[in-house]
């Protein structure tokens, strides 16, 4: 009766519970598996990616990949509202469906079932010949169950595998985009992979109207988990560190929910947007920024998505290796030294002390591999 797959949990009730339902599943799921072997003539296909901004931007190769896998295909790309405006920038993407995702909602609201329902609805309008799950969780394959699309691609890691025509190996070890990219090899794409162009709104009167003409160095303090987060009395010390060895200003970005932060971070010959922004402001600075320094987060994978030189600060909660944004002109400081990194709690630990061994003094040693020409030093 049970399953022999994988399963991504650490809850014990998960590993249990999980591999029973699935087995239940097998048994019913036929309504539900309409095919085979993969339609050869697909018009339509919809892929979904309702998790977060940086899972979206580690995806983006894949995408790059099935436009030009299915050139004449109509592709939907399902989005949680966080994600909407990144989805609306990367070119070949047709419709993009925003709908609430309340399972990876970090705010905890209620879920919204009449939202939930009409989007269901939706999607059997639209009759998708084909449907992809590049994340491998149960709501996202029960919705493309229930909305009727023929042919289901993915992974059963957490569950809903018995309904997919097509469920892929899960392999350990490797980093998080190849789980996507792998989706877009086993259709068939032989080529290689490379992030697609992003349509970004041009705002050139934000570097008249900040005077960032001469070059500046974007400061990320901010995480989706505050737990991830450098403190920021070190990011107003890199702040000073910047305008003194580069001779360039540093700005510091955030959204709206964190302009109480943003007194911490103020220093003398900086400027502070924190709350000053839309997405796509924020985005169209980033794309003219010399050096993008952020903590684990959107900016950092936006960022390597952008072609920017980025250093990144990443706590020990996540395996680096796994999560490290793509891209060649990245560094990672990661205290992997630590017996105890990566640990895997979303919470962290009361110390941090992967954090604390973290300074200001070796970001900057970091970015002068990036602009070694301003140093005064």
């Amino acid at each position: 009766m049970f399953t022999n797959r994988y399963y991504r949990f650490q809850r014990l009730r998960n590993k249990i519970l999980v591999p029973i339902f699935d087995s239940l599943l097998k048994l019913y799921a036929i309504p539900f598996k309409r095919r085979k072997s993969l339609p050869k003539d697909i018009k339509k296909i919809l892929i979904i990616r309702l998790d977060h901004i940086g899972d979206l931007a580690l995806s983006l190769p894949a995408i790059y990949a099935i436009r030009r896998l299915y050139p004449e295909a109509e592709i939907s790309l399902l989005v949680a509202p966080w994600s909407a405006e990144l989805a609306s920038m990367i070119t070949g993407i047709d419709n993009i469906i925003v709908s609430p995702a309340p399972w990876f909602d970090r705010a905890k609201n209620p879920i919204p079932w009449h939202r939930l329902i009409k989007l269901m609805r939706r999607l059997r309008a639209e009759r998708y010949d084909l449907g992809i799950d590049f994340r491998g969780y149960l709501y996202n394959i029960l919705l493309m169950a229930l909305g009727g699309v023929k042919y289901k691609l993915g992974y059963g890691v957490t569950g809903g595998g018995p309904l997919l025509e097509q469920e892929l190996d899960y392999k350990l070890g490797i980093h998080e985009s190849e789980y996507s990219t792998e989706i877009a090899r086993r259709l068939g794409y032989r080529g290689d992979t490379q992030f697609p162009t992003l349509k970004i709104p041009e705002s050139p009167k934000l570097l008249d109207q900040f005077n960032l003409h001469q070059g500046f160095v974007a400061l990320n303090p901010f995480a989706g988990r505050p737990v991830k987060e450098w403190a920021l009395q070190n990011w107003r010390r890199l702040g000073e560190l910047v305008s003194k060895k580069f001779s360039i200003k540093p700005v510091v970005f955030g959204p709206l929910g964190r302009i109480k932060d943003s007194q911490t971070v103020d220093f003398a010959g900086g400027l502070n947007l924190i709350g000053r922004l839309s997405f796509c402001q924020w985005v169209y600075l980033l794309s003219k920024a010399e050096v993008v320094v952020s903590a684990d987060s959107a900016a950092a994978h936006i960022s390597s998505a952008l072609n920017k030189p980025a250093v990144v600060i990443a706590s020990g909660i996540e395996d680096m290796k796994r999560w490290r944004p793509l891209g060649k002109k990245v560094k990672v400081l990661w205290s992997s030294q630590l017996n105890c990194v990566p640990c895997g709690r979303k919470q962290g630990c009361e110390d941090m002390k992967c954090l604390k061994l973290i300074t200001p003094e070796m970001v900057i040693e970091a970015m002068g591999e990036f602009i070694p020409g301003r140093s005064t030093w």
